[in-house]
C-alpha cells in the first residue's frame, strides 16, 4: 500500500493525507478487540483430542488490513514534509531522527504494554482502546499546527531574514537541480536525467510570464 499512498501524497496535501491515515489507524486499532469478539470458536472431537475451529474471522482480518494500509501513509507524508521544511544540509539528520522515533516508539510500546495490562486493569482490549485514543488525540494538535510547507512570513521569522534573502539562500543551496525530461525522440517515451541551474530556470519562467 505504500506505493499508492506515495502517489497520492505526490498530488495531495501530505498534512491531510497524514491526518486521514492516523484517523483510520486509530479507528482500526479501537475496532480490533471489537472485531475479535465476533470470532466464534467451535470445539470438534478428533483423534488427538479436541480441535478448535475459528469462524467469522473476516471482520478481524478486515480491520487489521485497514490498520496496516493506514500506516503506509506515514513515511511518504513525512518525507514530503521534510523536503518542504528542512534545508538540504539538514535533511539526513531529520530523516534519521524520524526513523529513530519510529523504532524507539515501537520498543517503548512493547515495554509499556505488559505493565499497562497488569497494573492499570485495562486488559488486552483496553490496551487497543488506549493506543487508538492516543492516536485520535494526536490529530488535534496536528490539524491545528501542521502545515504542508512554510510560508514566507514563517520563514522570515524563523531565520530572522527578509523573504527575498531567504529565497537567495535556497537558490544558493539548491542551485544545481536534477530533472527527468522526455527524450523528445519519436517512438521513445523514456526519461533522461538532465541537470539545470535552478535560478536560471526560475528566470526563464518569469520571462515567459512577462511575455
Amino acid at each position: 500500500a505504500i506505493i499508492p499512498c506515495g502517489l497520492l501524497i505526490a498530488s495531495q496535501s501530505p498534512r491531510k493525507v497524514m491526518a486521514s491515515g492516523v484517523a483510520l489507524w486509530s479507528l482500526a486499532t479501537i475496532g480490533t478487540p471489537i472485531a475479535a469478539s465476533l470470532i466464534l470458536v467451535d470445539q470438534m472431537p478428533s483423534e488427538d483430542g479436541v480441535t478448535f475451529i475459528a469462524q467469522n474471522v473476516a471482520p478481524l482480518l478486515l480491520v487489521r488490513t485497514i490498520m496496516g494500509g493506514a500506516e503506509s501513509v506515514v513515511l511518504p507524508a513525512i518525507q514530503r514534509i521534510i523536503a518542504k521544511w528542512v534545508p538540504p544540509s539538514n535533511k539526513s539528520f531529520a530523516i534519521a531522527g524520524v526513523y529513530t522515533g519510529f523504532q524507539s516508539g515501537t520498543v517503548l510500546a512493547y515495554l509499556a504494554s505488559p505493565f499497562i495490562i497488569d497494573n492499570l486493569g485495562l486488559g488486552w482490549k483496553g490496551l487497543f482502546y488506549l493506543y487508538g485514543g492516543i492516536g485520535a488525540a494526536w490529530l488535534v494538535p496536528w490539524l491545528i499546527y501542521a502545515r504542508d510547507a512554510p510560508d514566507g512570513d514563517v520563514v522570515a521569522k524563523l531565520l530572522g531574514e527578509e523573504e527575498d534573502e531567504y529565497c537567495d539562500v535556497v537558490l544558493e543551496e539548491e542551485r544545481d537541480v536534477t530533472f527527468l525530461v522526455n527524450s523528445m525522440r519519436e517512438d521513445d517515451a523514456s526519461l533522461l536525467i538532465e541537470r539545470r541551474d535552478l535560478a536560471s530556470c526560475m528566470g526563464e519562467e518569469e520571462e515567459e510570464k512577462e511575455d
